[in-house]
């Protein structure tokens, strides 16, 4: 919140956020001490394997609870604001949502293409640096 108060840019000046799966360090700031959304006029988007994952009460219960506690408690306070899109469709332009598994279930990666480029955003799809060393 900090980065973003020093751009002057207010929680509910931003219009979209992308979750790219349901640790703390990507989720725990949307949502306020009491239980509020932090960005209260974003919508959200959700990759669909995600949501079929995340969504899903008999799935989840057999999951550890340190596991699931950040979906459980961010997923209720995004019904009718989550767009849940397949893999590879444009959500916004020139951005898709690509299955990026292993991680997490439904973990995702964020493509951006503008001007004939395209940056990958990969979400820890590599969270130490030896996985970048030897891929294997």
């Amino acid at each position: 919140m900090d980065r973003l108060q020093d751009e002057d840019i207010a929680p509910a000046d931003i219009d979209t956020l992308i979750i790219t799966h349901f640790d703390a360090d990507h989720v725990g700031g949307i949502v306020t001490a009491d239980n509020q959304l932090t960005f209260p006029n974003a919508g959200y988007v959700l990759l669909q394997d995600a949501w079929d994952f995340w969504s899903n009460e008999a799935i989840v219960a057999k999951w550890p609870p340190f596991l699931t506690a950040n979906a459980r408690k961010v997923l209720p306070l995004l019904q009718g604001r989550v767009q849940v899109v397949e893999p590879g469709a444009e959500f916004l332009p020139g951005c898709q949502l690509i299955p990026a598994p292993g991680h997490r279930p439904g973990h995702t990666a964020i493509a951006m293409a503008s001007a004939g480029q395209t940056l990958f955003h990969l979400a820890d799809v590599a969270g130490h640096p030896v996985l970048m060393e030897h891929p294997a």
